[in-house]
């Protein structure tokens, strides 16, 4: 008799094992068949609680074997036990190992997820040091230093997580201000010139920074940078949460390790990578994003970043999620029932919309300098999924567009809000261009991965079998011989000999032994279909010898954090300057020109002073001065104390004069 635990014994008796429960007879079970033993091995274990290697010790059997028996009905059911001999597979203990390692990688990971600030008590030196005037191609890109240090203070923010270390992300800022695509390029641009405009000496050279990249990435704060980012913006109010813009975009991996795909809607193509999911407000200011591997789980990144609102704010807040039609489908809007959503409909009956008469849409609406008029349909419109098993009911609203004579239709299950309103929000991102996620990748480099390695498993190992596909597709040419087979037997008629007796070679007699043939090889191929997964791993399909890795996010995620930082202190500096120029064509271009735009830097005891050069157009140059003096009413500081200083001239001699902070020359 052998304890398992629980109150449970078993006896073994040859080919029979006896269970009793507290001394009263359970169960006798015959385990001279491997599949009764293995069932018996996940019932012990799962159902009545014994212990696994009670059960080794009882059956007579390794450890190892009890557990890759309860992997295996864990991930393939009472089916992989079944057929323990799976295609493809090679060593179980070996695989189920793997399995294993994955699930305490992903573990880790979802608690580095949790991880809080750690704050370090380093100084950094930036902007220390008093200097003359010196000449920097670079000094335009201040002009964005007195929005960052202003509305995000940035330098302080990494600082004090970082501590010297925020060189990197002053250094980043530029990049990105300036269109330096990548840590490759800084070999080409003039360190000391560079280093002024982020407070060094100089800035250090691509080898240097690289390894100061990777320190910074070794520290593994991102995720929780990205959040007190996400909680900062919320607090102050620099974005808005009530109408948030959804969209993914796959950022390409070209490295050596097999990684998750992914899929690119401008190349219409499967690739690996990693998905950047980004929610962006009305005004096109970037709220919150999240890097996911292959091609993300857009329902999850919803409902993340839903729950993080609600913490936010006193009273409950559903923000409006708005997507495109990509994410459409009645299983999404099912499970985001507890959310408001809103995007296009998919296979609109264009006859049904051409029919609606022009007298049921509303008075024209204005929206991105078109007129538009909306209608919507009285009665919700139930959707179904294919298989007839899910259904939702929407709201259809028809978006006529006057000047191209278009009607798209979007679809939402909120209830709240009225037809204009949700026609408006669904055209603030599509009424003229994709406003925020066109331009971010036109003015920067949104695929840019400053350090590329993928060296942990990935938990999502799972690939189509190949072995299923193949007998697949066999079953389904089978079908089609078996159809053709049965249009000609319809058209053929039984030929008889001489004597009056059936012919045994006429071609009816080919067709129907043909028939039968095909339908012993249908049936043996359903059965293999029944015996094989659909779904198996990686290792399982190479022997061991491939597993999907996750592309490393730290070093991607503090980028593209300050990407986001910086994009949004541009929409800040873009509705500055037009107050200052009214020309909304050009007015883009010139915060570039003047971002760009040559000058000098001269640093005191309380202040860093920027002189720019003027720019050559008289009115673009009335409205860079205009434009300065107006950051200068922002009195940005430094962390150091030092104000921030901006004027349009001519290069200032030597013995140029301060008084009351302005520059003369």
């Amino acid at each position: 008799m052998t304890k398992l635990g629980n109150g449970l014994t078993a006896k073994r008796d040859r080919n029979h094992v006896t269970l009793y429960k507290f001394g009263s007879l359970l169960k006798r079970v015959d385990i001279s068949k491997a599949i009764n033993r293995r069932l018996l091995i996940v019932e012990l274990v799962n159902d009545l609680g014994a212990r696994p290697s009670k059960v080794a010790e009882a059956l007579k059997i390794s450890r190892q074997t009890v557990y890759n028996n309860l992997d295996t009905y864990k991930y393939y059911g009472a089916d992989g036990l079944l057929h323990s001999q799976m295609r493809g597979v090679g060593n179980k203990a070996r695989m189920h190992e793997q399995r294993r390692q994955l699930s305490r990688a992903a573990l880790r990971r979802r608690e580095n997820k949790q991880t809080v600030l750690q704050f370090t008590d380093e100084i950094p030196e930036n902007f220390d040091k008093s200097h003359d005037w010196q000449k920097s191609r670079y000094a335009g890109g201040l002009i964005f230093s007195a929005i960052l240090e202003k509305d995000w203070h940035f330098i302080p923010f990494f600082a004090s997580v970082y501590g010297k270390l925020v060189n990197v992300f002053i250094i980043f800022a530029q990049m990105l201000i300036h269109g330096i695509k990548s840590n490759e390029q800084l070999k080409a641009v003039k360190s000391r010139e560079l280093g002024l405009v982020c407070g060094l000496d100089r800035t250090p050279s691509r080898i240097t920074f690289s390894k100061w990249v990777r320190a910074v990435a070794e520290k593994g704060q991102s995720l929780a940078l990205i959040k007190q980012f996400f909680f900062n913006q919320i607090k102050v109010g620099l974005v808005s949460c009530y109408l948030l813009y959804a969209d993914g975009h796959l950022i390409p991996y070209t490295g050596k390790e097999r990684v998750r795909k992914g899929y690119s809607t401008q190349r219409r193509l499967a690739m690996p990578g990693q998905t950047n999911i980004v929610f962006h407000d009305a005004t096109g200011r970037i709220v919150y994003f999240q890097l996911e591997e292959g091609n993300g789980d857009l329902c999850q990144a919803i409902e993340d970043i839903s729950a993080e609102i609600q913490n936010q704010f006193d009273e409950p807040l559903s923000p409006i999620i708005i997507s495109d039609r990509g994410s459409w489908s009645v299983e999404h809007f099912n499970r985001m029932s507890q959310h408001r959503l809103l995007t296009w409909e998919k296979n609109t009956n264009q006859a049904e919309i051409k029919a609606l008469s022009d007298d049921v849409f509303s008075d024209p609406v204005m929206v991105n300098e078109h007129r538009y008029r909306f209608y919507e349909f009285p009665e919700k419109q139930i959707y179904w999924n294919t298989d007839k098993t899910i259904s939702v009911a929407l709201r259809r609203i028809v978006i006529w567009n006057l000047d191209s004579n278009r009607r798209p239709v979007c679809v939402s299950n909120d209830t709240l809000e009225d037809t204009i309103f949700l026609g408006q929000a669904m055209l603030g991102r599509w009424g003229n261009s994709e406003n925020g996620f066109k331009y971010i990748a036109e003015r920067f480099n949104p695929h840019y991965i400053p350090l590329l390695q993928a060296t942990e498993e990935s938990e999502h190992q799972e690939i189509d079998n190949p072995v299923f596909k193949e007998l697949k597709l066999q079953k389904q040419k089978l079908k089609k011989r078996l159809q053709n087979n049965a249009n000609q037997l319809a058209g053929s008629q039984e030929s008889y000999n001489k004597d009056g007796s059936l012919r045994f070679n006429s071609k009816r007699q080919r067709l129907l032994r043909d028939r039968s043939e095909l339908e012993t090889e249908l049936e043996a191929i359903e059965k293999e279909l029944q015996a094989t997964p659909e779904r198996i791993t990686l290792a399982e399909a190479t022997n061991g010898e491939e597993s999907f890795k996750v592309i490393d996010t730290e070093a991607k995620n503090l980028f593209d954090l300050v990407q986001a930082i910086v994009w949004n202190a541009r929409r800040t500096l873009i509705d500055l300057l037009k107050k200052h120029y009214q020309d909304e064509r050009d007015v883009v271009n010139l915060l570039d020109h003047i971002s760009y735009c040559h000058g000098w830097i001269k640093s005191t005891s309380e202040t860093v002073y920027v002189r720019l050069e003027p720019m050559d157009m008289p009115r673009y140059r009335t409205a860079q001065k205009e434009f300065c003096n107006s950051l200068n009413n922002l009195k940005s500081r430094l962390p150091n104390g030092k104000n921030l200083k901006f004027s349009v001239g001519n290069a200032p001699n030597q013995k140029s004069v301060q008084k009351s902070g302005a520059i003369l020359s």
